[in-house]
């Protein structure tokens, strides 16, 4: 209750003009009740809430409380008084608009209830704690990046209401340092550089509309059906709509998830971008999560057969069973001691009993313990390159059909949004599309004049000559273009795939955009697919393509994401990081 009362003052200070509330001022009474309202609170409860301030008002009037903010002479029914945004009045009275004082609002138009029913679910989405439903119909995404959305969409409203940086980073502050609700202080910090971004960008007193991606804030600038991947729209004054992608940095994934899952969808797409059935078919057999499992079967079995008889392992398994402490030094817990059975090896190589995940796990961790990998360090590593061979196998895949190799490029165009960027996508029921990435210190933003700065000048000129003629054949020249400036390296052994752009300059540079990649996060664990966006993009758009010029921090962390690709699987790279 006593968090529930601090949100409510805090709201309700910010809300007024001068932040000092006033409980004998019908206009900070009224505000009060839209706070209340907003915040989805029982009408009983605000009735309780409005009519707890109004007590004294009705005991000098010789009025007594018979609950939910009605009153009477008798303290009985019927009531002859009730309290009505913030003032007491008559049963049956209706407040009405009469000279300066104003003590209720006009009815509000559709525009209005649209507006303010964006508003609330936002606010909703943002103070919402662990312990709420999720709201529905709002935008995709984790509760935190839901919540971190709407610190933007709160933050870019205080600011046209006033408020300065510091009092609005108080504020989302005091949501995030709360143990219980979703907002984070990195998203904060993320949601203040973006809204520093759409101020700078579009200027704030041009900005008319802040709505979320909901249904009433879509139908309010009339955006239903948009088409993009938009988290937040501004109207401006001339009606120019402008869908925003709000991302807290440059950690972005185009795809990311379990493997067999995150394949199926991509394989569904490879026909959507047009690539026959039969090209599929072949992509699906080589790539297919039972490749990566024969492979690790392979691994396991040709690991017991060298540590099943080996004395080095049998007196490492009777220290894991008799000492908590090195068996904690090692990663396993004691639910997998029940595992080191006799029949263990068999079972774990298949040829007995049932295998589990866990008893994978403890293989792993016996052939990963110093005493074991110093002189058999081949046994886990062969079982670690798992991943390696399986990311191999999918790059080939990629790499042995035009086909699928376009498509995936497709899937990199679209990733960043590029037809909605540049005003190629025809369904877009937008004016304008930008991405927002919160870096720090300053933000950054995918936009028009970056795409065309990574891409260079032809881009640019085919691109003027399709706004003049906006035909097809002009719109598929600038995406192949685009598309002949991504590259895929198919480096041999490498464990990550790398998709760069290749820049024709001056001078020629290569820059890498995305890594593709399978990996799991154990031996024993399920693989994952990762296609994720390298921190390059995001830095680039603000400090440019010429690494070596960045500031010292953002350089630095750059140098720290790249060392292992520089050292043993992207040489080329060395050249752009100096």
């Amino acid at each position: 209750m006593n968090d529930l009362i601090k949100k409510i003052l805090i709201e309700w200070s910010f809300r007024l003009d001068d932040g000092m509330i006033n409980l004998h001022n019908p206009k900070h009474m009224i505000v009060l009740s839209e706070v209340l309202k907003d915040m989805k609170l029982p009408t009983k409860v605000i009735l309780e809430v409005m009519s707890n301030i109004t007590e004294s008002e009705a005991s000098e009037k010789g009025l007594k409380h018979l609950g939910g903010g009605y009153y009477s002479k008798t303290g009985k029914k019927p009531a002859t008084h009730q309290t009505k945004d913030g003032k007491l009045i008559k049963v049956g009275d209706k407040q009405t608009k009469t000279g300066p004082n104003v003590f209720s609002k006009p009815a509000e138009t559709e525009p209005d209830n649209l507006r303010n029913n964006d508003h609330q679910v936002t606010d909703n989405a943002l103070t919402r704690k662990t312990t709420d439903p999720t709201e529905k119909g709002v935008g995709a995404g984790t509760n935190e990046s839901r919540a971190g959305e709407a610190a933007t969409h709160k933050a870019l409203r205080m600011l046209k209401e006033g408020k300065s940086y510091e009092e609005i980073e108080e504020y989302l502050m005091s949501i995030a340092n709360q143990k219980d609700t979703y907002l984070n202080k990195s998203w904060v910090k993320a949601a203040l550089s973006a809204t520093k971004s759409i101020e700078q960008t579009f200027g704030l007193d041009n900005i008319d509309e802040i709505v979320w991606d909901t249904p009433n804030g879509k139908k309010l600038i009339n955006a239903e059906g948009h088409g993009t991947s938009s988290d937040m729209f501004i109207k401006l004054k001339d009606g120019k709509r402008v869908g925003i992608s709000l991302k807290k940095d440059g950690k972005v994934f185009i795809r990311n998830g379990g493997y067999k899952e995150t394949m199926d969808n991509l394989y569904d797409d490879l026909k959507n971008y047009g690539v026959s059935e039969k090209e599929v078919n072949e992509f699906k057999d080589k790539t297919s999560i039972e490749n990566y499992t024969k492979d690790l079967n392979k691994s396991i079995v040709e690991a017991v057969d060298k540590m099943k008889d080996d004395d080095n392992v049998k007196n490492i398994i009777e220290k894991i069973k008799n000492d908590p402490e090195y068996r904690k030094s090692l990663g396993i817990s004691d639910k997998y001691l029940s595992r080191l059975d006799d029949d263990f090896f068999e079972r774990v190589a298949g040829r007995s009993g049932k295998r589990t995940g866990n008893d994978v796990k403890v293989l792993a961790r016996i052939a990963n313990s110093p005493e074991y990998k110093e002189t058999n360090p081949e046994v886990y590593q062969n079982m670690r390159d798992t991943d390696t061979r399986h990311t191999q196998r999918l790059l080939g895949a990629i790499g042995d059909s035009s086909e699928i190799e376009n498509a995936v490029k497709e899937d990199v165009i679209k990733g960043i949004h590029i037809d909605q960027i540049l005003g190629m996508d025809k369904d877009m029921n937008l004016d304008s599309f930008i991405t927002i990435y919160g870096t720090q210190p300053e933000p950054s933003q995918l936009n028009e004049e970056s795409i065309i700065k990574m891409f260079g000048g032809e881009v640019e000129q085919l691109l003027s000559e399709y706004r003049k003629n906006p035909t097809d054949e002009l719109r598929k020249q600038v995406k192949d273009k685009i598309k002949s400036q991504i590259q895929i390296d198919y480096k041999d052994g490498a464990k990550d795939g790398v998709i760069k752009i290749k820049h024709e300059g001056p001078p020629p540079q290569e820059y890498p955009l995305f890594t593709i990649k399978s990996r799991t996060r154990g031996i024993g664990v399920s693989p994952t697919l990762e296609m994720a966006q390298t921190t390059f993009m995001a830095n680039a758009l603000k400090f440019g393509l010429d690494v070596s010029k960045w500031p010292k921090a953002q350089k630095n962390a750059f140098e720290r994401s790249m060392e292992e690709w520089k050292l043993n699987y992207y040489a080329p790279l060395q050249h752009i990081v100096s």
